[in-house]
């Protein structure tokens, strides 16, 4: 880990920021993945990409963080893998619990893109 230069650090390392969403993308990936796997799916493409604003004011905690969330594989469906998303996002990841913030959920199912509650998007 480090900080920028501008405070002292070297800026040779991941920030404890970036942590946070690394651990939040690690633990709803994981439960995701598994959860698809206990539906007796198959993933053949899993990834994931996050973003997050923070506030201006100290602490600057994240105020809103998108995950954008990529799964390819033959049998998955927009619904199967939303139950995915939701049940890890609201009952499991406890990443997600323990952060005041604005999450937003969009997914890829084999190339077509939805926000969850299941609207597509374009």
């Amino acid at each position: 880990m480090d900080a920028k230069a501008d405070i002292g650090g070297e800026d040779s390392g991941v920030r404890p920021m970036e942590l946070v969403l690394m651990g939040l993308g690690g633990c709803m990936g994981v439960d995701i993945s598994m959860i698809l796997e206990k539906m007796r799916l198959t993933l053949d493409e899993f990834r994931m990409e996050i973003n997050g604003d923070r506030a201006e004011q100290h602490p600057q905690r994240f105020t809103d963080i998108t995950l954008h969330v990529v799964v390819k594989g033959p049998d998955l469906t927009q619904e199967k893998v939303q139950r995915a998303i939701v049940l890890s996002k609201d009952t499991y990841c406890s990443a997600s619990a323990s952060l005041n913030a604005n999450i937003r959920v969009t997914y890829e199912v084999n190339g077509e893109f939805f926000e969850l509650g299941g609207k597509e998007i374009e």
